[in-house]
C-alpha cells in the first residue's frame, strides 16, 4: 500500500529528535546497506540535463505554456535551471554552487524568495537528499523508507513504491510536512527517468508544479556549471 505523506503525519514518532514525523519501522530480512542504496537510485549520479512541459497551480489558477530546463552536476551538487517560454524568452535564469547566482529573473520570478525557493525545490527533486542517513524501514502499513536528516534539521523521507515509482516527502524542524515530490501511476519504472514528476507545496500559500519529461540526456565531459 502507497503511504499517503498526509496522513502520516498522525503516526507515532519513530526518533525523539524527529517529533511530529510519522514512525518508521525496522525492516526484516532485507539488506539495509542495500536498501540505502536504493534509495538513492531516483536521483541521477552523472552529470544530466532535463527539459520538461511546466503546469503551475498557484492560487486556484494554472500557469502552462513554459518549460524547464534542469541541468545537475551530483557529485558536486551544482545544479542550473532556465525557464522559458515556448517561443523561447527566457524568464528565469539561475545556477547554483556554493551559492545561488540568478542572471535573469522576469516577474513574477523577481519576487522576494521566489528564485530561492524554486532552486531549493528542484534540487530536491534532482538532487540525493543533503545530510545523513538517519535509518531506513517502513511504515506501518507501508513500503520502504529511507530518512535522511540535513544540516538545517528538516527531515526527508524517500519512499520506494513497488511498480519503481517513488516519493519523497520533506518535513520541516518542527516536523510539519512542507513538501511533496511524487512519480504519479503509470509515469515511472525502475531504471527509467520519470515521464512525469509533481512537486505539492503543502501550507498557505500552498502550490502544485507538475513537470512533463520531453528530453534527458547526460552531459558531456566538458559540460561545466
Amino acid at each position: 500500500m502507497r503511504p499517503d505523506c498526509r496522513l502520516l503525519l498522525f503516526l507515532p514518532v519513530f526518533l525523539a529528535a524527529c517529533s511530529g514525523l510519522p514512525e518508521i519501522r525496522p525492516l526484516t530480512g532485507i539488506d539495509k546497506a542495500g536498501l540505502a542504496q536504493a534509495c538513492l537510485r531516483p536521483f541521477p549520479d552523472t552529470p544530466m540535463q532535463y527539459l520538461h512541459a511546466l503546469e503551475a497551480f498557484v492560487a486556484g489558477k494554472n500557469q502552462t505554456g513554459i518549460l524547464g530546463l534542469v541541468r545537475v552536476w551530483p557529485q558536486t551538487r551544482h545544479l542550473r535551471c532556465v525557464i522559458m517560454t515556448v517561443e523561447g524568452l527566457v524568464v528565469f535564469d539561475a545556477r547554483h554552487d556554493s551559492q545561488l547566482v540568478v542572471d535573469r529573473a522576469l516577474p513574477p520570478f523577481d519576487r522576494p524568495g521566489m528564485a530561492e525557493g524554486l532552486v531549493a525545490d528542484l534540487e530536491m527533486m534532482f538532487l540525493p537528499p543533503r545530510g545523513r542517513l538517519l535509518g531506513s524501514g517502513h511504515p506501518p502499513s507501508g513500503d520502504p523508507v529511507c530518512r535522511y536528516l540535513a544540516p538545517d534539521k528538516t527531515v526527508s523521507d524517500v519512499v520506494l513504491l513497488p511498480d519503481g515509482r517513488w516519493q519523497l516527502c520533506r518535513y520541516d524542524a518542527a516536523g510539519r510536512l512542507n513538501r511533496t515530490v511524487s512519480v504519479p501511476v503509470g509515469h515511472g519504472a525502475a531504471g527509467r527517468t520519470p515521464s512525469r514528476l509533481q512537486l505539492t507545496a503543502h501550507g498557505i500559500p500552498g502550490y502544485r508544479l507538475t513537470m512533463d519529461l520531453i528530453e534527458s540526456m547526460p552531459l558531456a565531459a566538458g559540460d561545466k556549471p
